[in-house]
């Protein structure tokens, strides 16, 4: 299967609205809380942080293991000694 760009971008939407929807749900903590130790902005960034890197490492490695690597060698010579040149790519 060839790298397909428009997969990991919804992929990378999705994981960007999980980490703000996570942020938010740790934000939520500060309004109905009435304990005076409330979430403080480093929790809420990791929360958000974490829910995006679970989703968009996921998509990163799919797409990355989705590329088809091709590889053409031009050889010469006998049948006991060969030279030969390669080129390869990956779509």
């Amino acid at each position: 299967m060839p790298l397909v760009k428009l997969t990991l971008q919804e992929a990378m939407k999705k994981a960007f609205v999980a980490g703000e929807t996570a942020m938010e749900v740790e934000a939520k903590k500060n309004i109905r809380s009435a304990k005076p130790n409330k979430t403080s902005a480093k929790d809420i960034k990791e929360a958000g942080g974490d829910a995006f890197a679970k989703i968009a490492a996921t998509a990163i490695d799919a797409y990355i293991k989705s590329g088809v690597v091709t590889t053409v060698v031009a050889t010469t010579g006998t049948v006991g000694v060969h030279a030969g040149t390669g080129t390869g790519a990956v779509t």
